[in-house]
């Protein structure tokens, strides 16, 4: 299977015509998105970022890209690129991050993160890469292994280890949503921490990793999986092995409040996603989850990550 990424590029400099580079990568999602030490020298020299955690798609340049006109550059992504397959947790929804520079312009960046980064530099963009989707006719609620979503909980925004609030938003998503966490990051009050979630069955996620991790071992075992997301998978599936889920049902708000977490602590979470029960073929939904700093609400959003549902069609 092969697709392409494509970028839109501005020139809203002085410049009447400039030769642009575009370099685009793409990483797990996360609440943070920590940036590899050396990633600026890397974009500059339009190297691979350092390090395994962020995937290079390559550096494109774009010759004589005009003030008023955008271009629009192509990236190559085949499925050989990313962990198959998309069903499992770790592989079905991916952050890209595209960087542009140019001789007259060139990148400077230094920020930690990625969200930091592209607020503060016109010269960065961010977007969500793939769809958590289902295809077929759902099943009855509760049944089957479900479909999952992993979401790494970053603390690469703070300073210092404090604490956190996510937000779900699923206002627009009338299904329901298991949230299973790890012991660091489970409520201890779940009363107080956990308002608009209700205590989910065990059994689910003992049955969903009774089903995923032979499967996950199996396509490594095949190298069709990558040591790196492996073991990532594995020892995030180890650590929630026991938990029992909270459960936002039938839409509406929920949040999780005063969670831990330090400035290098990357935490996978996992969610599985229920569609409603009479969802049609075609439908699409969606939700939000939104980290914050704990306490007042107006505090700033640190990250987060958007999920869109499908109801496919049945292949035929």
């Amino acid at each position: 299977m092969h697709n392409r990424v494509y970028v839109e590029v501005h020139n809203r400099g002085r410049q009447d015509a400039v030769n642009v580079q575009v370099t685009l990568a793409i990483t797990n999602a996360a609440t943070g998105l920590a940036l590899p030490a050396g990633y600026t020298a890397a974009i500059q020299a339009g190297n691979p970022l350092p390090g395994t955690k962020w995937v290079t798609l390559g550096t494109v340049t774009l010759p004589l890209v005009h003030a008023g006109s955008p271009r629009v550059v192509a990236f190559d992504l085949p499925s050989t690129v990313l962990p198959m397959p998309a069903s499992l947790p770790g592989n079905s929804h991916w952050c890209s991050v595209a960087f542009v520079r140019c001789a007259q312009d060139p990148f400077t960046g230094a920020a930690g993160d990625a969200d930091s980064l592209t607020l503060a530099d016109r010269k960065v963009g961010q977007k969500n890469l793939h769809i958590v989707q289902f295809v077929g006719t759902p099943p009855p609620p509760g049944t089957g292994i479900g479909t999952w979503a992993m979401l790494i909980v970053s603390g690469a925004a703070l300073k210092k280890k404090g604490l956190v609030d996510l937000l779900i938003d699923a206002r627009r998503f009338p299904g329901d949503i298991h949230v299973v966490l790890p012991p660091p990051l489970f409520p201890a009050d779940p009363a107080k921490q956990a308002k608009g979630f209700k205590k989910g069955s065990g059994d689910l996620v003992k049955r969903w990793l009774s089903g995923t991790a032979p499967l996950a071992e199996r396509l490594f075992i095949e190298a069709k999986y990558p040591k790196d997301q492996f073991e990532l998978l594995s020892k995030a599936m180890q650590a929630v092995s026991g938990q029992s889920p909270l459960v936002l049902a039938g839409g509406g708000l929920a949040q999780l409040t005063q969670l831990p977490i330090g400035p290098k602590d990357e935490i996978p979470i996992f969610l599985r996603i229920d569609p409603p029960a009479n969802a049609k073929v075609g439908a699409t939904f969606e939700f939000d989850i939104q980290q914050r700093l704990s306490g007042d609400a107006k505090e700033p959003l640190l990250g987060g990550s958007r999920y869109r549902v499908v109801i496919n069609r049945k292949a035929g």
